[in-house]
């Protein structure tokens, strides 16, 4: 009592000093005290009660502060934390009693059905009753388990007859061939490992049937399985055909061969989309296909009902092409489910080799009827290879001749090879099943007609280019709309959203009198006849495939092309960004020492989670092959890294505007978007269009920037090319987009600075030129910023893309680039001659082989039988769990001796009585007193510390629901991700709603309990963190409305319990800390060196850490 008494105390003269603090500084002072502790997340905020009328001001509560200035934090354990984990939806109502209807025939009527809500609070609201849910029966646990427990096959739906060992004699063969095209293309001494294991010491393998065996021959019987006339069966029927492209070229009026010719290109590689249809429908993946699409809704406790937006069969786009499905007529004499299948593509050129010219181009088909999160994985087999399109071989060089205008053919020659692809590939069968639908019986014995739709497009800019058949960076970029390119830069004002409005559309007319001109007039490509008709709108004159196939079905293949956030904002917008900061870098101090700096704050970042943050380890500025998730980590970490190294106010506009380029990311990235949230990405895209025009307004005009000397040497290589190339061999300007966005372009004015350090830090336009296009500059070295580019239009689209195809995420860019791994893997197994075809031919006994697998998992044992080879210390994680620790007793130490190993170490001192306080405190269930109430020695030894011995493990796991209602996992090592975050018990106005500890030790103890308090007899197993406790650093305010991450420090050793220990049940999840660099390091916090509260080798802390919030 006279402790909590004296605490009391404490906190009333803290608050009268603060309070005459306040009064003597005057209104000013209260003001920016009133914002200290930041503002509210948008998110949380309800629309209604926001526009209400606001509540009478309440006297906010003065903050309590310590003796060295921080806010002082009462000491109490964290709030209980909850943990929910996924739940499905409300299973489906059973058909009326006395209903003959069979469950998978609907009548062809509006009968609207919405489903019961679960514990989340969501809902199904469909337009027609669903017949099928293959969410009643699939695990919501299966994705945690695919990420985090070793992968299992699922049986397949396959007919008996092609089960191992088809299509081989015996299982000998089937066994060798399956382990031959299977696992690892360099056969290492794990693959050996595994030829013993799972094809030697096989019980069906028999040494008898290897006498004679051929590799060669029976590579031959399995790709001869892959015919078209091998019986009934769907998956046997999908095999690649190789064809050519004949293309028409035109030659102009003085060609001795005509007006045009036609030119052959071999080496396509495709197949049937109707083939590829039936069998995805007879393989085990259509068990989990969504066959009625639904919106999700969402009923918050204190909100209005928001739509909640993630799957492409829950986006607008999808459920209005059912509901013009269920009112079309039925097929003559047929009454069977009408359903849609919907085709994601994605396509992407990659290299298959890091020197030299192979290459593929592939063309991927996904089902959008497959949960994301069930084919974004590698492992599932979702992805489908319709097709590897070729290039222009060199030899068209010679077919052309020489002349000027060989660069304008040259780029039409590849929009015509690219539709005269897509004219094969959307051949007859696809188109006729477009229109009448195909039957098929479905997995569940039950029969349908299912018709195909294509909803996404995913691809880079320049093949986006190719398929809207538009001029790269042409006029009109975007192949969405009609922006112009001197608007670019209006990002978020309303000038801008208007023209979005104005979507594409083909012009069918205009084309066709631009080839006539072409084909039959002899005019040349870029001939002013054409131009007139084209350049308005940045068109080009080849007819769409898409429009030629599909038009009669108002197919729109511009609506097809959605938002790409890897090409567009991660390696678009954000490294374009990240770039020009290095040359402003060095524009302010000559000499690299700023680079320098910000390189070495990058490496000192700490990582986080498995694959969220990793570890710098090359200097960052170089940006040497960076990809994708690189500049997306470097982007995450910028805050810390960059405050502080430019002088004011650039220092305010550069953290600003990497705040809201980090907000922006984040909000398009969530996998589960709500009205709200879609709202909020809507505000903050035209914050960022601010934000982008006064970085490049203020700071980008005070600094004379030059290029950086990767791009110093990346264009005299270009210009070397240059000049040893002939007219003839050029190639056309548009085919590809330029190496660098801000290449060879400066703004019409600049501000120039003085030329040494000093002068370059303090000097800032006092009246910054006005905002306008960029025009050419011949290799003066100098490198403007540049925000007239698509990329920068793009990031407007988002919010329709997101409401009409559901979340980035489904058709994100990286889904095709993991796939080109295994066409790489593929190309490693070729002898590298015509290696596409091998390629294919690869593919194909991977896939059959796969199935074949897949029949084969349904006659293993139980799945209940636990196997031998589960011998982990920590095995997977239930993720029924909240957390995991190993019971492993390999490291021990002695509970009461532990402290002597660092003397005089106020993390360790009285570690041994300070840990049965808190053990007796959960014991006797202490809801808020925890570390701070000291028990007795009489209560102390009422615990008995097995042998003395606490036991130390190697990591803490952490099971979470995301809020997309996944289940994911966070793993907590000391020696490295070793941050982690609590619910704050504080109640207060402003109070932050976490608490924040590192982990020192994680530590699991038997122990006994006796006494008249005790309610086991027994022995008990208790689990315990060792924890250093963070503090809210005071008077920073943070937040989305000033645009900055929270700050916290470490509780210094002079106030009470800056150590502790902290209940593994407590912890939320783990956190990402990154020092702030700009506040520098000291001693004062912990006097202690060595201390076991610091890594081994420290002898001093960050100030400050800022909460990674992206």
């Amino acid at each position: 009592m006279a402790h909590k008494t004296e605490v009391a105390k404490r906190r009333k003269e803290a608050a009268l000093a603060v309070q005459a603090a306040l009064t003597q500084a005057g209104p000013g002072s209260s003001q920016e005290a009133d914002n200290m502790q930041g503002d509210q997340d948008p998110l949380s905020v309800d629309p209604e009660s926001a526009s209400a009328s606001p509540p009478p001001a309440v006297p906010e509560a003065v903050p309590l502060l310590t003796k060295t200035g921080r806010l002082q934090r009462n000491y109490r354990l964290p709030a209980r934390y909850v943990d929910h984990l996924p739940a499905g939806p409300v299973p489906l109502p059973p058909i009326a009693p006395g209903s003959t209807a069979l469950p998978r025939v609907i009548l062809h009527v509006r009968d609207a059905f919405r489903t019961s809500r679960n514990r989340f609070g969501i809902c199904r609201d469909y337009s027609h009753r669903p017949s099928h849910d293959p969410d009643c029966v699939t695990d919501q646990l299966s994705t945690y388990y695919a990420k985090y427990q070793p992968e299992r096959e699922e049986a397949s739906a396959a007919p008996t007859d092609y089960s191992p060992p088809w299509p081989f004699e015996n299982m000998t063969t089937y066994l060798l061939m399956e382990w031959l095209n299977t696992g690892s293309r360099t056969k290492s001494i794990a693959e050996v490992d595994r030829l013993a294991t799972t094809v030697l010491s096989h019980p069906e393998f028999n040494f008898a049937d290897v006498a004679g065996f051929s590799a060669r021959t029976e590579t031959k019987a399995l790709d001869r399985s892959d015919n078209k006339d091998a019986g009934a069966v769907p998956f046997l029927r999908d095999g690649w055909e190789e064809s050519s492209v004949v293309i028409d070229v035109p030659l102009g009026k003085h060609d001795t061969r005509g007006l045009s010719a036609p030119f052959t290109v071999p080496g396509l590689h495709h197949r049937s989309l109707l083939s590829i249809m039936k069998a995805a429908l007879a393989d085990v993946t259509a068990r989990r296909f969504h066959f009625s699409p639904f919106k999700r809704l969402w009923k918050p406790p204190n909100g209005p009902e928001q739509r909640l937006f993630g799957e492409a069969y829950t986006s607008d786009a999808w459920i209005e092409e059912h509901d013009k499905l269920q009112k079309q007529d039925n097929e003559p004499g047929c009454k069977l489910e009408k359903v849609i299948l919907g085709l994601m593509f994605w396509s992407d050129s990659t290299h298959l080799t890091s020197f030299g010219t192979a290459k593929v181009w592939p063309l991927y088909l996904y089902f959008g009827n497959l949960s994301k999160y069930f084919r974004s994985k590698p492992g599932s087999a979702a992805s489908h290879h319709v097709a590897y399109i070729p290039s222009l071989p060199d030899s068209i060089q010679d077919f052309l001749g020489p002349g000027s205008r060989k660069p304008a053919v040259l780029t039409h020659c590849r929009c015509e090879l690219m539709h005269k692809v897509f004219d094969k590939v959307l051949d007859k069968d696809f188109a006729e099943a477009y229109r009448h639908g195909f039957t098929m019986e479905c997995l569940d014995g039950v029969w349908c007609r299912f018709y195909p739709r294509i909803f996404t497009y995913s691809a880079d800019y320049p093949e986006k280019a190719l398929l809207a058949l538009i001029h790269c960076n042409g006029t009109c970029p975007c192949p969405r709309c009609f922006v112009k390119k001197n608007d670019i830069h209006k990002l978020g004002q309303a000038k801008d959203w208007q023209t979005r409005s104005n979507v594409r559309s083909v012009v069918v007319g205009t084309i066709l009198k631009a080839r006539n001109f072409i084909y039959q007039k002899g005019c040349t490509i870029a001939s002013t006849l054409v131009e007139a008709l084209l350049s308005a709108h940045s068109w080009v004159p080849t007819m769409n495939a898409f429009v030629e196939k599909l038009s009669p079905f108002t197919f729109d293949p511009h609506q097809m092309l959605v938002v790409d956030l890897m090409h567009e904002f991660e390696i678009g917008v954000w490294k374009s960004v990240f770039t020009h900061l290095i040359r402003i870098l060095n524009a302010a101090a000559p000499g690299g020492r700023l680079v320098s700096e910000l390189d070495r704050r990058y490496r000192l970042m700490p990582t986080f989670g498995h694959d969220t943050i990793r570890k710098f380890t090359t200097n960052c500025s170089e940006m040497k092959k960076l990809a994708a998730h690189n500049y997306e980590d470097l982007l995450q970490c910028a805050i810390p890294a960059f405050d502080g190294l430019l002088p004011e106010p650039h220092n305010k506009i550069v953290l600003t505007l990497l705040f809201r380029l980090g907000e922006w990311h984040a909000l398009a990235k969530l996998r589960m978007h709500t009205d709200t949230t879609l709202t909020q990405l809507d505000s903050v895209t035209t914050i960022l269009g601010q934000e982008l025009r006064r970085f490049s307004k203020i700071t980008c005009a005070s600094f004379q920037t030059v290029e950086l000397p990767r791009e110093a040497a990346a264009r005299a290589r270009r210009q070397a090319k240059k000049n040893t190339k002939t007219t003839a061999e050029a190639t056309g300007p548009n085919t590809a987009e330029p190496e660098s966005s801000e290449s060879n372009i400066v703004p019409e004015t600049s501000t120039s600075l003085a030329g040494d350090e000093a002068a370059a830090s303090a000097t800032c336009s006092s009246s910054p030129p006005s905002l306008s296009p960029p025009v050419k500059c011949k290799g003066n070295g100098k490198k403007h910023f540049n925000i007239w580019t698509y990329k920068v239009h793009a990031l407007g689209d988002y919010v329709k893309t997101i409401r009409m195809h559901g979340t980035t995420d489904s058709y994100s860019t990286q889904t095709g680039e993991r796939e080109h791994r295994r066409v790489k893997r593929l190309y490693g197994c070729t002898n590298k001659r015509n290696a596409v075809r091998q390629i294919a031919q690869r593919e194909r006994r991977e896939t059959r082989l796969l199935r074949a697998r897949r029949a084969a998992a349904a006659k293993q044992e139980h799945s209940h039988h636990v196997l031998f080879t589960e011998d982990d210390a920590l095995p997977p994680t239930d993720p029924k769990l909240h957390h995991h620790i190993s019971n492993s007793t390999k490291h021990s130490q002695d509970a009461f001796s532990f402290g002597k190993t660092y003397p005089n170490d106020p993390a360790s001192k009285d570690f041994g009585p300070r840990l049965k306080d808190h053990l007796l405190g959960r014991l006797l269930s202490h809801q808020y007193d925890g570390d701070e109430h000291e028990f007795s020695p009489e209560d102390r030894a009422t615990i008995r510390i097995s042998d003395n011995k606490i036991y130390s493990a190697k990591v803490f796991r952490v099971n979470y629901t995301t809020y997309d209602l996944q289940r994911d996992q966070d793993s907590m090592n000391p020696r490295t991700h070793c941050d982690v975050m609590v619910m704050s018990p504080e109640t207060d106005d402003g109070a932050h709603p976490y608490w924040y500890a590192r982990v020192l030790g994680v530590f699991h103890v038997k122990i006994l309990h006796t006494g008249p308090a005790s309610e086991c007899a027994t022995e008990q197993h208790m689990e315990v963190l060792w924890v250093r406790w963070f503090g809210v650093v005071p008077g920073h305010r943070h937040g989305f409305k000033v645009g900055q991450l929270p700050k916290i420090g470490f509780v210094p050793e002079t106030e009470p319990a800056p150590f502790g220990f902290l209940d593994p049940a407590l912890v939320v999840r783990g956190c990402h800390l990154i020092p702030a660099f700009d506040d520098l390091r000291t001693s004062d916090l912990l006097s202690a060196t060595p201390s076991a509260g610091r890594p081994p080798g420290d002898t001093d802390d960050w100030k400050a850490h800022q909460e990674n919030m992206n």
